[in-house]
């Protein structure tokens, strides 16, 4: 049977598919027990989503809107299920391994597939994946959550499986893989990693092109180019829902230009279409800290790690509190402002670990490879380093804002080193390959490896030197500068001996690198064990390295995972209210979605966040403004300082209300700083309205009778004719004004809620949210799928052609 050719094929890539699912299994090994893995980030979508949720079970339907979050959204940044939408069907059946297991498997089979496709040896594939998928950001942003992130960084190696089939290979299908893994790239929904992925595609292209115009002329450059480019606009097209959705919200989000031209302190507001540069780098790798991806330990490791107890700085600390000179409280303070890590970045779950094994190798590769291809992967990686390095240099970076396309829309910059994590692990097969498909070693490969064993051990030599007094283990951020020298000491000496642990971890895979080419180069073992070995090496190393941020803590019972938030007295005080409310916890701010998991909040979780909120609670509701908070409904406020922990608002002023002037404003900066000048109960601002005052009649009332999410109605009866001002965000892409069953407009007031004009008399106010955006990516979506179905045909119908040929 196993004569059969198809057989003999498929074998050996089923037999690799099942090792990467089990050794998926096996790091993840809780998941085997029924444990479910408790991502930070997660908890918090699940806080977002908790209403989206609700209204899917109840009326069948997706919403694309909630408002228990920011005073309320669009979905399409949290959780939006589309009408028709295949990639996520597909998508289902990726994931048959359970999380994060499934994300892991994925890395590994599209890295392995890619490097098949470039006639990779199967052992040399292997150690690519291993390479590609163990990298320590690839493994820390699953075990917080950025399961988005993660997905699209699986999908890349088949972007680039495709991009190489029409550039290099120019073979038919290439078009179909480049589509498909792009299209999948985006429907994960990550922009900024696509954006780094594309990046390298334009680089690449570039600098392929440049080199076949020169060598073949225009028209062999232009042919793929366009191919590229009909990928590019189907992958869009095939996506446009979401692709469209979100360029509609980002507008209104905090990714857009701001009509504000002033800022809190009443500065000049530097007028900019993203956002500014402070947000952009204010997670900026240290160039230093890039020795990292061989040196993790040089910076100190994570910033959430403590000091072990044996170490010179816990000692001193211990020794002075038994003495008496130092109170437990003090202690407690240095332990949390001084940890291992002394970079400048304000967080870090781990640093950037490629590994020795794999650093090694694509070094070597870099050497041994044509030309070509080391400038392409030399550029990238210059690239890569200049968009991580941020503010740390802010004339580059300031360049990259202000010319290239899209930039400053992305913040955390310190995570394009991703294009490093593609090109390192893609280097390291090419050196494999280089030593293993010739018997022996040639002179040109000995004299390679010599190299780079000589630079390791130059590189040994500089931590070394590093630790013993060329480094400082401090940073500008700690405030060192009044630190005796008597606690001083013991904290760099702490610090020094985590390089040492680094030194001594390069000098053993050092040695087991040599040894195994020593092997190779007598021929005692063949090119494809060799490969097998260094693959076992390589992921040996990247698996304990990794192993160190590994906590099985974090892994929960099914209901501890479903239920992330606990609900506290608070909580449940205010659920007794049963009337249409917000609440507002300040110590969160809007950086948790703890409270709207329970209630409809101010705050929430989210990347791009609605502006005009923003906008309000920088200039206000920070400050817990109270005439700001009335008109945001906001009835309940959770702070210890009240009794209970809850703090009731008398003065909210509900879902609707009508008010009896309208005060026109000349632009934004004098609305938004008027918020706090009147008194929202009967004054309401405007710049579109002219200022009007209206005759109020006792009698006159409005009340909210039916509520969704994409579906508010009220009654109204008013003697005169009035303005309402309803307590919800102003987004005129999706929301349409009914009153009596007529289409009619409605405006934005108070710098960010809704106002309308009611005429005399009874009335049914409704609001529906059907965002026409969705209806015409849904059409344009499909256009897209028969697109691709004809090109299948029409490629299909070639190769038969050919064949008969």
């Amino acid at each position: 049977m196993m004569k059969h050719p198809v057989l003999r094929f498929l074998l050996p890539h089923v037999l690799v598919t099942v090792l990467f699912a089990l050794i998926s299994l096996v790091y993840f090994y809780p998941v085997l027990t029924n444990k479910y893995l408790e991502q930070s980030d997660i908890v918090q979508y699940k806080g977002m989503q908790r209403q989206i949720l609700e209204h899917r079970a109840e009326f069948d339907e997706e919403p694309y809107w909630i408002d228990n979050a920011f005073v309320g959204m669009p979905t399409y940044q949290i959780t939006a299920h589309y009408p028709y939408d295949l990639l996520r069907y597909l998508e289902t059946a990726f994931f048959f391994l359970p999380r994060p297991a499934d994300m892991l498997f994925l890395y590994l089979f599209f890295f392995y597939v890619f490097a098949q496709s470039r006639r990779f040896s199967k052992p040399v594939s292997v150690l690519g994946a291993f390479a590609y998928g163990f990298s320590s950001y690839y493994i820390i942003i699953l075990m917080v959550g950025h399961n988005t992130k993660a997905m699209t960084l699986a999908y890349a190696p088949l972007v680039f499986l495709g991009l190489f089939q029409v550039l290099i290979d120019r073979k038919k299908w290439g078009i179909l893989w480049l589509t498909f893994g792009l299209a999948l790239q985006l429907h994960a929904n990550h922009l900024q990693m696509t954006y780094y992925t594309l990046v390298m595609v334009f680089i690449i292209t570039l600098m392929w092109g440049v080199h076949t115009w020169y060598k073949r002329g225009i028209l062999h450059t232009l042919k793929p180019v366009s191919i590229l480019l009909i990928s590019g606009l189907l992958a869009l097209i095939l996506n446009a829902q979401s692709v469209l959705a979100t360029l509609d919200y980002t507008k209104f989000s905090t990714r857009g230009a701001s009509e504000l031209t002033i800022n809190p302190d009443g500065t000049d507001k530097i007028a900019s279409d993203g956002l500014s540069f402070e947000y952009i780098t204010s997670y900026s790798y240290g160039i230093m800290e890039s020795i990292t991806f061989i040196s993790p330990n040089i910076m100190g490791g994570s910033s959430s790690e403590s000091f072990a107890d044996e170490s010179p700085f816990m000692k001193f600390i211990k020794v002075k509190m038994s003495d008496g000179s130092l109170d437990y409280d003090t202690a407690i303070g240095l332990l949390r402002q001084f940890r291992p890590y002394w970079g400048d970045q304000p967080f870090v779950a781990a640093p950037v670990y490629l590994g020795v094994v794999v650093l090694f190798f694509a070094v070597l590769g870099l050497v041994l490879t044509n030309k070509n291809i080391r400038s392409v992967l030399l550029s990238i990686i210059a690239v890569s380093l200049l968009f991580s390095w941020g503010k740390n240099t802010p004339e580059i970076t300031q360049f990259f804002i202000d010319y290239l396309p899209l930039y400053n829309k992305f913040r955390a910059v310190s995570s394009a080193q991703i294009m490093i994590m593609l090109c390192v692990p893609y280097a390291a097969i090419l050196g494999i390959q280089h030593l293993t498909q010739e018997k022996g070693m040639s002179r040109k490969n000995l004299l390679a490896v010599y190299g780079v064993v000589s630079t390791f051990i130059v590189l040994i030599l500089f931590l070394i030197v590093g630790a013993n007094g060329f480094f400082s283990f401090t940073s500008t951020s700690e405030g060192l500068s009044n630190l005796p020298n008597v606690l001083l000491e013991p904290l760099q000496l702490s610090r020094k001996l985590f390089i040492w642990e680094d030194v001594w971890r390069i000098l053993t895979y050092l040695i087991l690198i040599v040894l195994a080419l020593l092997v190779l180069r007598r021929n005692l073992v063949s090119g494809p064990l060799f490969a097998v070995i260094i693959a076992i090496t390589c992921l040996v190393d990247l698996w304990q390295y990794n192993r160190l941020f590994f906590d099985t803590e974090q892994f929960k019972g099914k209901y501890q995972f479903e239920y992330p938030f606990d609900k506290t007295s608070q909580d449940k005080i205010i659920q007794k209210d049963k009337s249409t409310y917000r609440v507002f916890e300040p110590r969160l701010g809007f950086s948790s979605s703890r409270s709207a998991y329970f209630h409809n909040s101010l705050g929430g979780y989210h990347g791009a966040k609605p502006a005009l909120l923003q906008d309000v609670y920088d200039f206000h509701l920070y400050k817990q403004d109270s005439a700001v908070l009335d008109m945001l409904n906001v009835k309940f406020i959770i702070d210890d300082q009240y009794a209970d922990g809850v703090g009731k608002r008398q003065s909210s002023l509900g879902p609707v209300w009508l008010v009896d002037e309208v005060i026109q404003v000349a632009n934004a900066n004098e609305a938004i700083l008027q918020l706090n000048q009147i008194d929202h109960k009967i004054q309401a601002i405007s710049q579109t309205l002219k200022s009007t005052l209206y005759t109020s009649s006792p009698n006159d009332n409005i009340s909210l009778i039916e509520k969704r999410n994409n579906f508010l109605r009220y009654s109204v009866s008013t003697t005169h004719e009035r303005l309402a001002v309803f307590s919800d965000m102003y987004y005129p892409n999706g929301w349409s004004l009914f009153i009596d069953g007529e289409l009619q407009s409605y405006h934005k007031v108070n710098y960010m809620l809704r106002g309308v004009v009611v005429p005399p008399g009874k009335h049914e106010i409704e609001f529906v949210f059907k965002p026409t955006v969705i209806r015409n990516g849904t059409l344009l979506m499909a256009s897209g799928w028969l697109l691709f179905l004809v090109m299948i045909v029409m490629l299909m119908r070639k190769q038969k052609d050919s064949k008969l040929e």
